[in-house]
């Protein structure tokens, strides 16, 4: 994903229970200037010149029916409203999810593959639009990832945040210039997220979530890379997957 860097990967994992037409294909939009080509172009860069390497690919060929998903998590009895806790009831849960996310998946998500949208005969992944239109942080055209955050080692400091952790190895780009540590991630609905964000797209509406509009069965993983080394903060430590 970066080469010389230590990256991080950890994926995220949203279990909704949120279920979004679009007529677009996969890949990227037709040439254009209007609002339709800014929202489904694939990156807000472009290759250099004879690049050979992996090259992003927006997922976008929403399903223009509600569908079916497999979900075999919901099956499991497990309480939602905290009055019965069995943990053993949800590391089942967890692990039918993480099971159905990595179906597919490279274990280490190497740079020439990434996430496969692809997961057998199905389309199994899906990404939203507009990601793209911010030439700063928007989609790079390697893997689809957007900037999340960019943070400067002056960020951690006694009385703030976390305090005394500190960012070893952070990126100085000059002298003048606080050194930096950054974090860049994608995320992917399954089918059922795909067609409820078609929905609120076609309909111009803010892509916001409703019980009436939200099919189960869809969870929200997230892929997330940062240029830290993987030892200290113990915070980032903690939470990988």
């Amino acid at each position: 994903m970066t080469a010389g860097r230590k990256c991080l990967c950890v994926l995220v994992l949203l279990v909704s229970l949120l279920a979004v037409d679009s007529a677009s294909s996969q890949g990227q939009a037709p040439p254009g200037t209007g609002p339709a080509a800014a929202a489904f172009r694939d990156s807000a860069d472009t290759p250099p010149a004879g690049w050979k390497g992996p090259r992003f690919r927006l997922s976008h060929n929403y399903p223009k029916q509600m569908p079916t998903c497999s979900a075999p998590w919901l099956q499991r009895k497990v309480s939602f409203d905290g009055s019965s806790v069995n943990w053993d009831d949800w590391r089942g849960y967890v692990k039918d999810i993480v099971d159905y996310v990595k179906e597919g998946q490279e274990p280490d998500l190497p740079d020439n593959t990434g996430w496969k949208v692809q997961v057998g005969n199905e389309l199994r992944w899906f990404h939203v639009p507009w990601m793209a239109y911010d030439g700063e942080r928007g989609r790079e055209f390697v893997h689809g990832l957007t900037n999340e955050l960019s943070t400067a080692l002056s960020t951690f400091h006694e009385g703030r945040g976390s305090g005394k952790e500190r960012l070893a190895g952070a990126l100085r780009m000059n002298a003048a210039v606080d050194p930096l540590f950054e974090t860049w991630s994608v995320g992917m609905y399954n089918p059922c997220g795909a067609w409820s964000v078609a929905r609120r797209a076609a309909s111009r509406r803010c892509i916001w979530w409703t019980a009436s509009r939200r099919p189960t069965g869809c969870p929200f993983p997230k892929a997330r890379w940062s240029s830290r080394s993987s030892t200290p903060p113990p915070t980032g430590r903690a939470s990988r997957i």
